[in-house]
């Protein structure tokens, strides 16, 4: 049997796998339908923007992840 703490924290297990997930899927699928959207994301600077915001608020989030999941394990 799971732990009851492993078992609280489930939801924030499979939400960080979502959150660090979506990115890898949303670029999967632009490579797939044609990649038009890359180089206008790596070829202006608002496109360079938006990756370096993207790419931080995606650590933020991670950290953020982690942080919860910690503490619903250490029950």
């Amino acid at each position: 049997a799971l732990p009851i703490s492993r078992a609280l924290s489930a939801q924030a297990r499979a939400s960080a796998w979502l959150v660090g997930g979506a990115p890898v899927v949303v670029l999967a699928w632009s490579a797939i339908t044609g990649g038009r959207a890359l180089p206008v994301l790596l070829g202006t600077p608002v496109g360079w923007v938006c990756a370096t915001v993207g790419v931080a608020l995606e650590i933020v989030g991670a950290l953020w992840m982690h942080r919860i999941i910690r503490v619903g394990t250490t029950w």
